[in-house]
């Protein structure tokens, strides 16, 4: 039986059913401990326009264990401070694999540097920042986004299986790409990949014991929201009347109308007043219109105003409008319209609705 030290001797048995599945000795394919390794770390779909590749992902690698030869085929795990105390041993399948790396994820992070940090992506890793070798032994790979701390990558989700694990985020102007981060050992043996223990894909080649090991991460992404300003000026007013302004405001994305309203603003006195819309989809193109201009108001700004909805900061829509000293007079009425996904379009009138 193989044998893993830990900190603690009461590890040593827990650890052997790791070792089985990732160091057992298969007659003439011995894992030579003394080669040299490297790691490759990409993302799916990384040149993409718009995906993962404009978030700016960067990559973080833990030396979890160091692998020694048993004097046969097969290897032995060495735990390296701080991990002595995780149990190896209970990553028997993918989900119990995902525990283990929450458990080393939390550690690194408190007590733990990285070996290799900030790494981009598809960089051929096969030296520590303190230009040591890699070597084999077992490592945690986190992919995040760059020049974040973890306050700012990390969060929680669910598998599917309902499981809630940590993951790590990168994000862009539009979309938060969420990742699974990964405990492996190096090399791999080819055998592992069919157990369907990672959630990286990882390449196999034709080689028994892959050395050169390259690793794609999969990701979820999230849409992104962002909120419109929608701004009215009024540089002159009549006294004793209420001057209402209609606006048509259509959203579209990759050219799909997906959200589309009337919004008003109703003055009494000269001045300023804005309204904001929240939940519309980052990266949309956002076009609103001046409609109605108010009886005996003329505008004095483009009828028309376009821009792009960003998460970090409101798109603005700003108009100017003047009394323009004429008899008219007026009123109005809002006809709210929305969509539901179970009863369709549904419509109400909103007399003088407001924002």
């Amino acid at each position: 039986m193989q044998k893993v030290k830990t900190a603690r001797t009461a590890a040593v048995l827990l650890t052997a059913l790791l070792l089985v599945l990732f160091f057992s000795p298969v007659p003439g394919r011995a894992v030579d401990a003394s080669r040299p390794v490297t790691l490759t770390v990409g993302v799916e779909d990384a040149g993409t326009a718009g995906g993962p590749a404009a978030a700016a992902v960067e990559i973080d690698v833990y030396r979890v264990a160091r692998a020694v030869s048993d004097g046969g085929d097969g290897l032995t795990l060495e735990a390296l401070p701080p991990y002595g105390d995780l149990d190896l041993s209970s990553a028997a399948d993918r989900g119990s694999l995902r525990l283990l790396t929450d458990a080393a994820l939390e550690i690194a992070l408190r007590s733990g540097s990285p070996a290799v940090a900030g790494a981009a992506l598809g960089t051929k890793i096969s030296r520590a920042d303190d230009g040591t070798a890699l070597g084999a032994g077992m490592y945690l790979v986190v992919p995040h986004g760059a020049g974040l701390d973890p306050a700012g990558y990390l969060c929680r989700v669910a598998d599917e299986t309902g499981a809630v694990h940590t993951a790590t985020a990168a994000y862009s102007d539009y979309s938060r790409y969420l990742f699974q981060p990964q405990l492996l050992t190096l090399p791999i043996r080819t055998a592992e990949l069919a157990s369907g223990l990672y959630d990286c894909d990882v390449a196999a080649g034709g080689e028994a014991v892959i050395y050169d090991a390259s690793i794609s991460f999969k990701y979820e992404e999230d849409p992104l929201e962002g909120s419109l300003l929608l701004t009215k000026r009024l540089l002159s007013h009549a006294e004793g009347t209420a001057a209402t302004f209609v606006f048509s405001v259509d959203v579209r994305r990759g050219g799909s109308l997906v959200f589309s309203d009337i919004r008003t603003l109703t003055f009494d006195a000269a001045g300023e007043k804005t309204l904001r819309i929240d939940g519309l989809p980052a990266g949309a193109e956002v076009t609103v219109t001046e409609v109605y201009s108010g009886a005996g108001y003329k505008l004095v700004s483009a009828p028309s105003v376009t821009a792009v909805v960003a998460a970090n900061a409101p798109a603005e829509a700003r108009f100017v409008n003047e009394f323009d000293y004429t008899d008219r007079d007026g009123g109005s009425i809002v006809n709210h319209f929305s969509y539901s996904g179970g009863t369709g379009w549904s419509w109400q009138t909103l007399p003088e609705a407001e924002g």
